[in-house]
């Protein structure tokens, strides 16, 4: 059993890959995982051939210059023994350039005893779609009572 309980777990500088030999009990600290693209190599993965158990911390996700694209994902962390996350757990983003990650939604995906956590980017609506949407709902309503007015005159 490895316990990590303060410090930084960092699988690799740039792309890299870290095995751990049983289980992991991640108590608080940081597991940095750098991305810099979406094939293998160029994203970090820590793999453990046990049971991954996450009580508190914060998983750090740093992108340096890469642009992540709506749609990509990375299998960041593999666990032959399956993976328990608690509330307790943090999650940050760092980009080079601070302006990149706006527009996306970032999403972690795993489910309780699963064997691989994996983060999923998807896009954020601007503000101006939920402008048109409820312009368009406004104008719905609108149509609707004048035709309810109109009905009501004719009987």
């Amino acid at each position: 059993l490895l316990t990590v309980d303060g410090g930084t777990v960092s699988p690799g500088h740039s792309a890299g890959t870290l095995s751990i030999d049983g289980d992991l009990l991640f108590k608080s600290g940081t597991l940095l995982s750098d991305i810099q693209g979406t094939r293998a190599g160029q994203f970090d993965v820590l793999n453990i051939s046990g049971s991954a158990t996450f009580e508190g911390g914060i998983l750090a996700f740093s992108f340096g210059d890469f642009l992540p694209q709506r749609g990509n994902s990375w299998t960041f962390l593999k666990a032959e023994g399956g993976i328990s996350f608690l509330e307790g757990l943090t999650t940050t983003f760092n980009f080079s350039n601070p302006e990149t990650g706006r527009g996306y939604r970032f999403d972690l995906s795993t489910i309780q005893n699963a064997t691989e956590a994996r983060l999923f980017v998807s896009a954020v609506p601007e503000p101006e779609i939920y402008a048109m949407m409820i312009s368009g709902l406004a104008l719905l309503g609108w149509h609707r009572r004048r035709r309810q007015r109109k009905n009501n005159t004719k009987g």
